[in-house]
């Protein structure tokens, strides 16, 4: 497994960094990373789409090549972690993880992780990066977008893409490494210290039904362990809605 690239592909503009790393898999190398400076049709979970202004936010997507399915299902959380760790250091300010796919900051979302796995002659997965930059309190009312937010506006702290972009390869390469050759448990410990999600009341969906409960823990295979009327259950996909986030009391 290559090491990932320190210093992305720039794009002044694409469609999606996730949508061309998986057109142009195959003449990528293992690790390639893109960034594209503005944005025009972002993905996130359940196809949610946006579009950015130029440098507003970070889009920058990693390839990773010979990955087995089964870890590209908690490759968000180590990617997740990873981020959250760049963040801190690049904007001072403390990143919390909620699960699965969420940054925030102050109760706003900063961030959202997309990795996405390939199959054809080799299993592949690429892992898509948004942050938003320079929005502002403004944008987001005007979008109606409540619980957006931006390194900016949650932290006061204005930094360039491609600045950004060093700094959060170099953390994901780190724990990337450190995933692939043990799995995600050696990761946990840091992951549980920076989740927004661990001992708050969550409302999730289960067995076909919304269910209330309390998350209590994040299982070796990333599913979010929650209790449920004295049962633990796994949930291993979809959203968990945390009370006090988003909206949700």
């Amino acid at each position: 497994m290559s090491r990932l690239e320190r210093v992305p592909r720039v794009f002044a503009e694409l469609g999606s960094t996730n949508t061309h790393c998986k057109t142009h898999l195959a003449d990528l190398p293992d690790g390639a990373a893109v960034l594209a400076l503005r944005q025009t049709a972002g993905r996130g979970r359940r196809g949610k789409s946006w579009a950015d202004t130029a440098d507003s936010g970070m889009a920058l997507s990693f390839v990773l090549k010979g990955i087995e399915l089964r870890q590209v299902v908690a490759l968000p959380l180590c990617v997740g972690l990873a981020v959250s760790e760049a963040l801190e250091e690049a904007a001072g300010c403390r990143a919390e993880i909620k699960w699965p796919n969420d940054l925030v900051v102050g109760g706003k979302k900063v961030c959202g992780i997309l990795c996405e796995g390939v199959v054809g002659e080799e299993t592949a997965a690429v892992c898509g990066i948004g942050v938003n930059l320079t929005k502002t309190a403004a944008d987001f009312a005007r979008w109606q977008l409540p619980h957006g937010g931006s390194l900016l506006s949650e932290c006061g702290v204005r930094l360039a893409p491609q600045e950004l972009a060093v700094q959060v390869l170099a953390h994901c390469d780190r724990r990337v490494q450190q995933f692939l050759a043990q799995g995600l448990p050696p990761l946990l410990p840091a992951y549980r210290a920076r989740s927004a999600t661990l001992e708050h009341t969550v409302r999730v969906l289960w067995e076909g039904r919304e269910a209330v409960g309390r998350a209590v823990d994040v299982g070796e295979d990333g599913s979010l362990l929650v209790e449920i009327g004295g049962q633990i259950v796994p949930v291993c996909s979809g959203e968990a809605s945390v009370r006090g986030l988003y909206g949700y009391r």
